[in-house]
């Protein structure tokens, strides 16, 4: 066996004590917003929350797409505007 076989190669370890640092920060800002909530609105503020950013993921993922045509006929004396959605008059 010789030398070169036996070789290491130096490598280079995750920066684990920077992303903790990271997250310790992100706790204490988050601990210092609850902080400023009076202690009887934690929990319905929290609950209001939950219940907005639930009801904004189902909005965004089960929203279709939609066409929306507006055509507009006029003279100078009478207009008639019609709106159409899907291909439907509205």
């Amino acid at each position: 066996m010789n030398a070169a076989d036996n070789e290491t190669i130096p490598t280079q370890a995750p920066d684990s004590a920077h992303s903790a640092s990271s997250g310790r920060r992100v706790a204490a800002i988050c601990n210092q917003i609850v902080q400023q909530i009076p202690a009887k609105a934690r929990l319905p503020v929290l609950a209001g929350g939950v219940v907005l950013s639930t009801l904004a993921a189902y909005t965004y993922l089960s929203s279709g797409s939609a066409i929306l045509n507006v055509v507009c006929r006029h003279i100078f004396r009478s207009a008639e505007l019609s709106v159409f959605i899907d291909g439907k008059l509205s």
